[in-house]
């Protein structure tokens, strides 16, 4: 039995205990890349405000500042990328849950944490869904921060990309964390190939690379027989990412917060959204824990027990 683990950003917001440092959810995101030198600390204020909701912020921005795209994925990237699980993270305890022979991995992030993890257990990604030895398998359907363009002989500097337009569709080499960030800090024309933080997530670098992972996703969704979700907020409009989880006939599992806490401390609830999806995509064999990674971790392992016994 084969299962799927798609994770999002709050899985990797909720990775680490109180105090250590994780990627920020979208709602501080920007507040983050503005603090530091680069493009985002140098936009007008009017620009700035647009990105109180970071996917209206980046649609108008990349309406507005086209040629600077390849400059922010850069920034966000470099940003993203330097996050380092800790030896408390709960990537290493999930990884430690399931046997990898039976379990394939798709995260949503750009951080590169779930694949730090990987290594510090003596493992490397494989972005697919072939076994390999001493690899875990990984799908990232937004793409990820070490997902580089690879031209050998290819020589560039200081290209701009003006317009609604991809700046480029060429074979994308995975690298390391420290590859990443060098790219990151030397590369003055491109981005690695991640989706734009925005509606659509359109993918202005190797969108073909990109659009094979989401294919690979939806492939993985028809042939498991269980799907648990981690930090993923549901929006039906990502067709690449919820129409293959509503078509699937795997046991779905989702966590997230309840009606009843998001009465008591506000905001929205993840329990009304999932079942307003439940409902209009006429899915089946669907249930909400409430509760984050942690609670989603006590979850699986005590499932895992009940199995063994």
């Amino acid at each position: 039995m084969e299962r799927l683990i798609l994770l999002g950003a709050g899985a990797s917001y909720g990775s680490e205990p109180q105090g250590e440092p994780t990627p920020p959810l979208g709602a501080n995101l920007f507040e983050r890349l503005a603090a530091r030198p680069g493009i985002a600390s140098s936009l007008p204020e009017k620009t700035k405000n647009q990105f109180q909701d970071f996917e209206q912020g980046m649609a108008k921005f990349a309406a507005e500042h086209s040629g600077d795209i390849q400059q922010f994925q850069r920034e966000l990237a470099y940003y993203l990328a330097e996050f380092l699980p800790s030896d408390k993270s709960l990537y290493h305890k999930l990884l430690s849950l399931f046997a990898r022979e039976k379990t394939v991995y798709a995260s949503l992030n750009y951080d590169m944490l779930l694949e730090e993890s990987m290594e510090a257990k003596g493992y490397h990604p494989h972005y697919g869904v072939e076994h390999f030895y001493k690899h875990i398998r990984v799908l990232k359907p937004h793409g990820s921060a070490n997902f580089w363009p690879y031209m050998p002989g290819f020589k560039y500097k200081g290209l701009k990309f003006i317009g609604d337009m991809v700046a480029l569709d060429a074979h994308i080499k995975p690298r390391l964390r420290s590859e990443t960030l060098r790219l990151c800090r030397e590369d003055d024309s491109f981005s690695p190939a991640m989706s734009l933080y925005a509606k659509g997530k359109a993918v202005k670098t190797c969108p073909a690379f990109v659009s094979e992972q989401q294919r690979l996703f939806a492939d993985i969704c028809s042939s498991v027989s269980e799907i648990y979700v981690i930090g993923v907020k549901v929006v039906p409009e990502d067709h690449h990412i919820w129409k293959p989880l509503s078509e699937s006939a795997a046991q779905l599992t989702y966590f997230g917060r309840s009606s009843k806490e998001s009465e008591l401390f506000g905001g929205p609830s993840d329990e009304s959204e999932f079942f307003t999806w439940i409902e209009s995509s006429g899915r089946s064999k669907a249930t909400f824990v409430d509760g984050y990674f942690e609670k989603a971790l006590t979850h699986m392992e005590e499932k895992l027990s009940k199995h063994d016994h």
